[in-house]
């Protein structure tokens, strides 16, 4: 395990075809759920993540939260001065990864609690995006076109 550790506000990541590809905050975001050949918009996400009371009749403490998403990721590892692809789940607000789908039951190489990391998608590369960690540690992703 890397044990990464972040700071900052809550953010989600976008899906798209099965690869995770972009972040932006949970303000201004459309929570997906996935199917096996397609992504669709998860009905009242917005409104249910700010609002107690949904319109399915929810109670006062309850509170809706996304699906599970999951997908490839290039990871940039300094060790070897290059991407990697991991497999990645943000679920209940950690972003989770493993060397690939088939370690999901083993145990995971690393978790970012994603509420408090600062995402910032990359200047000039729309496929890439950096997750900052208590102010000064810095993880790089690529997300496939």
């Amino acid at each position: 395990n890397s044990g990464f550790y972040p700071t900052g506000d809550y953010y989600q990541l976008h899906h798209n075809q099965n690869i995770l590809n972009s972040v932006t905050s949970i303000n201004s975001v459309t929570h997906y759920r996935i199917t096996d050949s397609k992504t669709e918009p998860c009905k009242d996400s917005h409104e249910n993540l700010f609002d107690s009371a949904s319109s399915d009749g929810a109670s006062d403490d309850e509170v809706w939260a996304p699906m599970p998403v999951r997908g490839t990721l290039s990871k940039w590892t300094n060790l070897l001065h290059g991407w990697q692809e991991r497999y990645f789940v943000l679920s209940d607000g950690m972003l989770t990864y493993y060397r690939n789908s088939d370690e999901l039951g083993l145990g995971s190489r690393g978790a970012v609690r994603v509420r408090l990391a600062d995402v910032k998608a990359h200047e000039y590369d729309d496929c890439r995006f950096e997750v900052s960690f208590l102010g000064f540690r810095k993880l790089s992703f690529c997300a496939s076109q």
